[in-house]
């Protein structure tokens, strides 16, 4: 081979393989060399695509389980009015909350809401856990007048919350009243899908873990290992929250002890009530839903609506 050949070989590799070779190495290459270079790759490749699988799977359990606060004040009130532009020509809208069922989620939009708006909250007030329908019963009379005296109604759901809002829109539409939702990212198969995928479990025990060391993922990850070690000791719920609470790092600490039990509470309960929950009981929505959902999906479904074309009459709209 002489160097003319070389160099053009060399510029070959570069241009169409994004293979990087000297004339030397050019010179010095045989099938050996070429296969010691295709295992490198394939090497490089699948540690890219083990990296590339375990951010999406951090990014959708966080996302779903976000244990952050703007304050370190958790408001009791079912009813949060938000400070809105409060436009009075417009219908106000109802929003419900992700898995912690807190207002708080909400506050960097407010701004930018036109409309009056509230955050029904549930969980975090002194009702306490409860079934996704008892919920549903228990908020219905917090949107029941406004909407009747506005003759319509106006629902955003998020995550957790996107499942609470269909059984409300049912509710009010036994009533006789008409409307529209919006989910975001959330939907009854979409958050058992969710479950199963970031939280296998084979025993309630199991459940528990996991769904606290889920949580402590958010809030230090390089703790998660020596939780678990502890966790696996414990017999009780209640022994669990206690170590778990033992191993938050004072400089991450965002609420205090006892609204951090009472929210790891909730989050492990509304987890229950996911599992539990049957769509075939929701019967049919006639209002049309919008369904927000991320550019990069972390769990796999089969239906592009997240198996919303089991309730709806009518249609859905993607965004």
């Amino acid at each position: 081979m002489d160097s003319m050949m070389a160099v053009e070989i060399k510029q070959t590799l570069e241009r169409d393989y994004d293979v990087l070779l000297t004339a030397q190495d050019i010179r010095n290459l045989n099938f050996a060399k070429l296969m010691e270079m295709r295992d490198k790759d394939l090497e490089r490749e699948k540690a890219n695509n083990k990296n590339n699988e375990e951010a999406v799977e951090i990014a959708g359990i966080h996302l779903f389980i976000r244990f952050i606060s703007d304050n370190n004040d958790l408001s009791t009130d079912t009813c949060v009015e938000l400070e809105t532009r409060m436009d009075p020509r417009r219908i106000k809208v109802f929003l419900l909350p992700d898995v912690k069922g807190c207002a708080q989620i909400f506050n960097p939009l407010a701004s930018k809401i036109r409309s009056t708006a509230a955050v029904l909250q549930y969980g975090i007030t002194q009702m306490g856990p409860m079934s996704i329908s008892e919920y549903a019963d228990h908020l219905l009379p917090y949107i029941l007048p406004k909407a009747e005296e506005q003759r319509g109604f106006a629902l955003v759901g998020y995550s957790y919350g996107a499942v609470i809002t269909l059984e409300l829109a049912r509710r009010l539409e036994k009533r006789g009243l008409s409307g529209r939702v919006v989910l975001i990212d959330g939907a009854p198969e979409f958050l058992q899908k969710l479950v199963e995928q970031f939280l296998p479990s084979t025993t309630e025990e199991e459940l528990q873990n996991n769904v606290l060391l889920a949580i402590m993922d958010n809030i230090q990850s390089a703790l998660s290992g020596k939780l678990l070690l502890d966790l696996e000791k414990c017999i009780t719920w209640e022994q669990k929250l206690e170590s778990f609470i033992s191993h938050i790092p004072e400089n991450k600490v965002m609420f205090s002890t006892e609204d951090t039990k009472k929210l790891c509470e909730i989050i492990y309960m509304h987890i229950l009530t996911v599992q539990k929950y049957d769509l075939s009981s929701l019967g049919w929505i006639r209002a049309p839903i919008t369904l927000l959902k991320p550019t990069v999906q972390f769990v796999n479904m089969s239906d592009e609506d997240y198996g919303l074309h089991k309730v709806l009459c009518f249609y859905i709209f993607f965004l």
